[in-house]
């Protein structure tokens, strides 16, 4: 393997990793909002507890992402394309 392709394959592994945490993020926020909207309908006020520190893993996860999108882009240097996509998928 040349070393252009074993970059390549180290910026696709750092974009899944990315694209990883930017859907088990969404996945937590889906779970959250269908508790709260369950929370609220029944008045279980009990289940807001586990809803608000699920926020604070979900939290933690937007951290970690930040840092894989600053990562990519320090490293990497990608194409505006591949940027913008780091930043959105950030700010989701």
């Amino acid at each position: 393997m040349n070393e252009s392709q074993h970059l390549s394959s180290q910026f696709d592994e750092d974009l899944g990793r990315l694209r990883t945490h930017v859907l088990q993020m969404g996945g937590m926020v889906e779970t959250q909002i269908s508790s709260a909207v369950d929370a609220y309908a029944t008045g279980e006020i009990g289940s807001v507890k586990s809803i608000v520190d699920a926020d604070h893993k979900v939290n933690e996860l937007e951290k970690a992402i930040d840092d894989d999108c600053a990562h990519i882009i320090a490293k990497r240097q990608p194409a505006a394309s591949i940027c913008a996509w780091c930043w959105a998928s950030a700010r989701l």
